[in-house]
């Protein structure tokens, strides 16, 4: 066994030893080869061993990236010609909503403390995108759309 893998002058933690017994093992089976597989043992400890950098529950300053993505709970339903989007992202300040709308899309942020709430929905129809309404209330946001009729901008076809 080539001890050369790992470094002697830093400590192993157990996320290190696990790996070393993992690749030890591995090259005791085959022992028997080529040298080259010491190389490629090798090339993948050094990419195995890679270190997040630690992220702490509490103190999270705001700007950093929340630490939890959570799609929201939401209805949708239609009411006539309009499309109603209800979802859910409660204890979220009013400021830290952001939504966007195109033809045929929707796209919702919404930050609190260490959550982010995101929401992206392809509509199969077109709505207008100019004639969106938003109301937030007690943790629930409802968007409404006009749902666009595509027949509205259709050639009429004459009749010979």
């Amino acid at each position: 066994m080539d001890e050369r893998l790992f470094d002697k002058n830093e400590p192993m933690n157990e996320r290190d030893i696990f790996i070393y017994t993992k690749v030890r093992n591995a090259m005791e089976s085959w022992a028997n080869f080529s040298p080259t597989f010491m190389i490629c043992f090798k090339a993948i400890k050094d990419m195995a061993i890679v270190q997040s950098p630690p992220k702490g529950l509490k103190g999270q300053t705001p700007g950093e990236n929340p630490l939890y993505h959570v799609t929201p709970n939401y209805s949708a339903w239609m009411a006539g010609n309009e499309f109603v989007i209800q979802v859910a992202i409660p204890g979220v300040a009013r400021e830290n909503i952001k939504m966007k709308a195109l033809r045929d899309l929707f796209y919702l942020r919404a930050e609190r403390d260490n959550i982010e709430y995101a929401l992206d929905l392809d509509l199969n129809f077109e709505i207008d995108p100019n004639q969106v309404t938003a109301k937030y209330e007690e943790g629930l946001l409802r968007v409404a759309f006009e749902r666009l009729n595509p027949l509205d901008e259709a050639y009429n076809v004459p009749i010979n």
